[in-house]
């Protein structure tokens, strides 16, 4: 049970006190604040893997919880800013060395899956027209 309430505890670290910042950030029009959070969201993007995977495999592993629960705290303290230390340290310097593979992939994907929604919107198209044709077909045989 105390697990359980650590890890919601630690959700609303990690969600709802940020959530709330970020609004804050925007409704000041405080470019700096929002700039800093919108940081946080995409640390926090980049962990919600790791930290579901974490959460089946370490939950067992005594002090898994308070140990989340610490580092969630210190992502978003104001004293520590725990989620910029990791932005400019390890998210930057990847995503510079990155980006162009990434912007390439992105577009490719995006390429692709307009053109396999267009083919499977032709395919239901397809298949709507066989199935009014039969509806049909059995409505005026059935007159």
């Amino acid at each position: 049970m105390l697990n359980y309430l650590q890890h919601i505890i630690s959700l609303g670290a990690l969600y709802l006190y940020p959530s709330y910042r970020s609004y804050k950030a925007l409704d000041s029009k405080n470019f700096t604040d929002a700039q800093e959070w919108l940081c946080y969201w995409i640390l926090i993007g980049i962990l919600t893997i790791p930290l579901l995977i974490s959460n089946s495999i370490l939950n067992w592993f005594p002090f898994y919880y308070e140990l989340k629960l610490l580092f969630s705290l210190w992502l978003i303290f104001p004293k520590t800013k725990g989620h910029l230390t990791l932005f400019y340290n390890y998210v930057v310097p990847y995503m510079d060395k990155f980006n162009v593979k990434v912007d390439i992939y992105s577009r490719d994907i995006s390429v692709k899956s307009k053109k396999y929604a267009e083919l499977a919107w032709q395919k239901g198209i397809e298949i709507a027209q066989v199935k009014f044709a039969e509806v049909l077909t059995k409505v005026i045989l059935f007159i």
